[in-house]
């Protein structure tokens, strides 16, 4: 299920990338087609409807664009718990997640946001292995 890059659309539901000259076409466009990478709608997993998909693509260009705009200002994406002056500390909070992309979508609102529509739109996930046996009282030739 193919999605495109609307614009206005983008602007509208993202009132933060609103500003043009900020934010011209060509960047938001380039954030929204290198997001596209990110969330793939064919690997099976994902049971997207038309207009999940174009959320969470919009969302994956929200957060692209979050980060470098924090970057290029010379910010931090995580929550700082400590910091000290002395020798240069700085201590932050890791978010509960169990793998570095969680981690990266963690460190912006629009990726938290992605994060919660992508566990509601995942399928339970893939079973492999097992035998037939279990699915039955009795294993194969009736053996308890």
């Amino acid at each position: 299920m193919p999605t495109a890059f609307n614009e206005a659309n983008f602007r509208a539901q993202f009132p933060a990338f609103a500003d043009t000259v900020k934010y011209p076409s060509a960047t938001l466009s380039l954030s929204w087609t290198t997001g596209t990478d990110f969330i793939s709608q064919n690997n099976g997993i994902f049971n997207y409807n038309q207009a999940q998909a174009q959320y969470a693509n919009d969302l994956m260009c929200a957060h692209l664009l979050y980060i470098n705009t924090a970057v290029l200002n010379g910010q931090n994406t995580g929550v700082v718990t400590g910091a000290a002056e002395g020798t240069v500390n700085v201590t932050f909070m890791p978010p509960p997640v169990k793998s570095a992309f969680q981690y990266w979508l963690a460190s912006s609102p629009y990726g938290q946001q992605l994060r919660a529509l992508l566990r509601v739109v995942a399928g339970v996930g893939m079973y492999v292995g097992g035998s037939p046996e279990q699915q039955g009282y009795r294993k194969i030739g009736g053996v308890f």
